[in-house]
């Protein structure tokens, strides 16, 4: 057979048929080896082409997979690929394509989806001018929707142009896990490049946490009367936000953590006391009417309750208009020990 192909490559498919029929004696190993002492790789594609469905050996799939794309066999490597992805090894194979220089990269797309390779194939689609297969990509060929904030993660990494970033945004809409998309770009600071993205969310009725945390952080940053949203919406987790707040306008924090009275009472407290608040704590104090937070702010551990005490008996007692209130704050005072 081998000489039969060195003096007349027509012979070829003669040569495969016997090899084919005289596998179990010649051994598939054998038999490639001989193909490949005369640079036959068309002969090793089409031979191992007739056991590749029955094999898991992965030398078999890797010789298959390099003889296919030395003969321009695209198609026969995306459904190995594809159809039996733990026959191969990913990294040999993604090795072989890189070196076709490659006019159409769906078999790399192919490869790095069914491997979760999302950051270096979207490095590599970005880098060699495939912008366009990013989109077909993401809107065509991903099965996995984790894939899309991993992508626009990488995308914000490259520095791609933010008006291409808004479009795919734009498309992608809600079919995403909204959750993971936006820590993509709250980590790398670009939560402005969601604005539109994120209103568009609230107005379906998107009622999922991370979104309005998003939204709320915009608002504060951006001084977009972020008093009214942190005291409308419904949907921001105000420990979140209270937090998010703290560093940058702790009245903002207060209100992030009033908006469920009894949910964030130590952090508000907290906050309060820090950043010498205490006016504003004890209109809390009074108002939520909590014997238990009043015992941990009357408590004698508490270094700010000579504070608390004189704002709750100076100002806010006075002014209460609400008898509850009044006996709730009077009795507290009294298990606590505090009478004159």
């Amino acid at each position: 057979m081998q000489e039969m192909l060195r003096f007349n490559r027509q012979s070829l498919q003669v040569v495969v048929n016997v090899a084919v029929q005289n596998l179990q004696k010649l051994g598939a190993g054998n038999i490639v080896k001989m193909l490949e002492t005369v640079g036959s790789f068309d002969g090793i594609f089409f031979f191992l082409g007739t056991v590749i469905n029955s094999t898991q050996d992965k030398e078999v799939h890797h010789k298959y997979i390099e003889a296919a794309a030395k003969c321009g066999q695209l198609r026969a490597i995306e459904d190995v690929i594809r159809g039996k992805r733990d026959c191969y090894d990913p990294i040999k194979v993604k090795d072989i394509l890189l070196g076709l220089k490659l006019t159409d990269p769906k078999p790399i797309i192919f490869l790095c989806d069914a491997h979760q390779q999302y950051d270096e194939l979207t490095r590599y689609l970005y880098k060699n001018n495939f912008t366009k297969y990013i989109e077909v990509y993401l809107f065509k060929v991903c099965q996995n929707p984790q894939a899309i904030p991993a992508v626009l993660g990488t995308l914000i990494d490259l520095e791609c142009d933010e008006g291409y970033m808004q479009q795919l945004l734009k498309v992608i809409r809600s079919a995403v896990p909204m959750e993971e998309l936006i820590n993509e770009f709250e980590k790398r600071s670009k939560l402005s490049l969601m604005e539109n993205w994120l209103e568009d969310r609230v107005s379906e009725n998107i009622q999922i946490p991370a979104v309005h945390n998003a939204m709320a952080k915009l608002k504060v940053d951006t001084h977009q009367d972020p008093q009214k949203f942190l005291q409308t919406n419904q949907f921001y987790d105000p420990k979140v936000i209270g937090k998010f707040c703290e560093d940058r306008d702790p009245h903002l924090a207060v209100i992030a953590y009033k908006r469920n009275p009894g949910q964030c009472d130590e952090e508000l407290i907290d906050c309060t006391n820090r950043n010498s608040l205490y006016r504003i704590q004890a209109q809390y104090l009074v108002t939520r009417q909590s014997k238990d937070l009043w015992k941990l702010v009357l408590s004698e551990e508490n270094e700010h309750r000579k504070e608390i005490v004189d704002q709750v008996i100076q100002t806010e007692l006075p002014e209460s208009k609400n008898p509850e209130e009044v006996i709730t704050a009077v009795q507290s005072f009294m298990e606590s020990g505090l009478t004159t």
